[in-house]
């Protein structure tokens, strides 16, 4: 027990050194990421003068807190300082390679988008924290899904893992299934549409300049590369059942991009999980595995972070300008 508190604190330790940079840059940005000027506009301005703003309870109470220590930009400060201290934990929490779990953080672009999508990147930074009891314990799994819902509704989607964690899928189901729900798109649309309309969840998006009709290619070829990586690997139990799921989830969002709204934030739910599934499934890689692995993944994460944020800039995370200069 001591031994594994001592691994554990020593992991804390190790994370806050290699993730500090991270927080520092994102903290003392400014006018960096879409949403900056949105929060600084009207989310932040609507909360300090007593309305809600449309932000969850939990984020009303850090803007409050965040502009008590003196203005503005402490709230960015408490926001990144919170995502990265829940990424601390959730990979502490697992004794898996850290540089692939860097990679991963960074290769997926959900750094970048934390910059945007702030109040969810809260919500999917804790639910990293919360994975390890998707196994262990349902009631604390679920207690840190409503913890991060308050930070952002959409957490609550990370329940629907509950009572599908342990469905196996072989790489012949997901084949078959990615195909054959890409040629049913224009149906899946409607049917999209009507659940959402009557559930008053997620509608408002269907017709606004966030409902492109475009397929997201770059995302889609990404993550067909990185579960055909995972495929490689004959693994099995019940990490392995997760880590493939979350995957063909991620994967799937991306195959439905062209009749999604906004589809980047649904993907963004499962597609984190690739910080601590990338790690576990290197680790139960033979060598050779492990090289072809490594290797594709690279691949899709020079695709997505090249194509789409260093020459697409999506999200206005480019260039860079700090508080202090």
């Amino acid at each position: 027990m001591e031994n594994s508190i001592h691994r554990f604190t020593i992991r804390i330790i190790e994370n806050v050194i290699i993730f500090f940079p991270a927080f520092w840059v994102a903290a003392w940005r400014t006018y960096v990421g879409t949403d900056y000027t949105t929060y600084m506009q009207k989310q932040i301005p609507e909360v300090l003068n007593g309305w809600s703003g449309g932000v969850e309870p939990l984020y009303r109470l850090l803007i409050k807190l965040g502009y008590s220590l003196g203005n503005y930009q402490y709230i960015f400060v408490l926001t990144h300082l919170l995502i990265i201290l829940c990424v601390v934990v959730g990979l502490a929490n697992w004794d898996y390679p850290i540089v692939l779990a860097v990679i991963a953080f960074w290769g997926t672009g959900y750094y970048n988008y934390s910059m945007n999508i702030m109040r969810q990147a809260i919500g999917m930074a804790v639910f990293l924290v919360a994975f390890k009891y998707l196994d262990k314990s349902n009631v604390k799994y679920v207690v840190f899904i409503l913890i991060a819902s308050l930070f952002h509704k959409s957490a609550l989607m990370y329940l629907l893992l509950i009572p599908i964690k342990n469905i196996k899928i072989s790489y012949k189901t997901a084949a078959i299934s990615l195909i054959s729900i890409y040629a049913a798109n224009p149906l899946i649309r409607v049917i999209l549409f009507f659940v959402t309309s009557k559930i008053g969840f997620y509608n408002w998006y269907f017709g606004t300049s966030l409902d492109t009709g475009q397929q997201g290619n770059v995302f889609l070829v990404a993550n067909v590369l990185i579960l055909g990586a995972f495929y490689l690997v004959n693994g099995s139990g019940s990490m392995y059942k997760k880590a493939i799921l979350l995957q063909f989830l991620t994967t799937l969002v991306a195959v439905l991009s062209s009749i999604v709204p906004n589809y980047e934030r649904v993907m963004y739910l499962f597609m984190v999980a690739q910080i601590i599934t990338l790690p576990y499934i290197a680790i139960i890689a033979k060598k050779y595995e492990r090289a072809i692995v490594i290797g594709l993944v690279l691949i899709a994460y020079l695709l997505i972070f090249v194509k789409l944020f260093a020459i697409g800039n999506i999200g206005q995370t480019f260039p860079y300008h700090s508080y202090w200069w």
